[in-house]
């Protein structure tokens, strides 16, 4: 899988890689292609990180020029003759890749591309087949990941209390325990609510990227944050946390908290 970092939203890699896992099993090879120095793909270092992406570093040597284009169509050429791969998977929206999806199938190799809706057609129709990302929706986790004691417990208790991520919050910090104001905690949860899907939930590295981009909040809970966001994220108690295998770690909004 080789991934046009410009022109792909880091936090929706995670749905682009469990897809693909799912259709076409293990990704040997996954690089992600951008000049990282930039501010606007500043979000990818956590991205990588979490998925196991190789990152290759296309560093622009003359101001407005952009050199990641060329250097994954290199790789890509390198890779059709160097590797037995059958089938290449083009992460992008730009058309400039058509030439290469062309070539590459002309090696006798599999293309699937997937971009945003935007992506024109002379690309979609040089793939073997192309896929919206806005129509990969990460898969819903199960409702109830591990046994909890509201399952098992037979004590009056248990008819009162709210199923299943209720009882899940007593192992975690609770929302009280965080000393945020109603404020701080409002807008946590709606960083969240930003990110997430139809279901609720949302992306880590999201979730992480936009706190960064919110000087104003992050001021705030910088004493909480230290260099850890992500790990606060998941203990601060204000929200459901599971995991996903090859798409990493998602959070919801609790429901009704106080």
């Amino acid at each position: 899988m080789l991934i046009d970092a410009d022109n792909v939203a880091p936090g929706k890699i995670g749905a682009v890689l469990a897809a693909v896992t799912r259709d076409h099993g293990p990704i040997r090879i996954k690089r992600a292609y951008g000049d990282f120095d930039r501010p606007h793909l500043a979000g990818w270092r956590h991205a990588v990180l979490a998925h196991a992406i190789r990152r290759i570093d296309a560093i622009a040597f003359s101001p407005g020029k952009n050199c990641s284009d060329h250097v994954l169509i290199a790789d890509a050429i390198h890779l059709a003759h160097t590797t037995d791969l059958q089938t290449v998977v083009l992460v992008t929206s730009d058309a400039d890749f058509t030439d290469l999806a062309i070539r590459l199938r002309e090696y006798g190799l599999h293309v699937y591309g997937i971009g945003e809706r935007k992506t024109s057609a002379p690309f979609r129709n040089a793939c073997d087949h192309f896929t919206t990302i806005d129509d990969l929706a990460p898969p819903t986790p199960p409702q109830h990941p591990f046994p909890t004691p509201a399952h098992a417990a037979t004590t009056p208790p248990a008819t009162t209390t709210p199923p299943t991520h209720t009882t899940k919050t007593k192992t975690t910090r609770t929302g009280n325990a965080t000393g945020l104001s109603a404020s701080a905690t409002e807008q946590l949860r709606a960083l969240v609510t930003k990110a997430a899907d139809k279901q609720g939930w949302a992306n880590l590295s999201t979730v992480c990227l936009r706190l960064h981009n919110n000087p104003a909040l992050k001021t705030t809970l910088n004493g909480e944050l230290g260099n850890r966001p992500g790990r606060y994220l998941k203990q601060c108690g204000l929200f459901e946390v599971t995991e996903r295998p090859g798409a990493g770690t998602f959070l919801r909004n609790k429901p009704n908290h106080p």
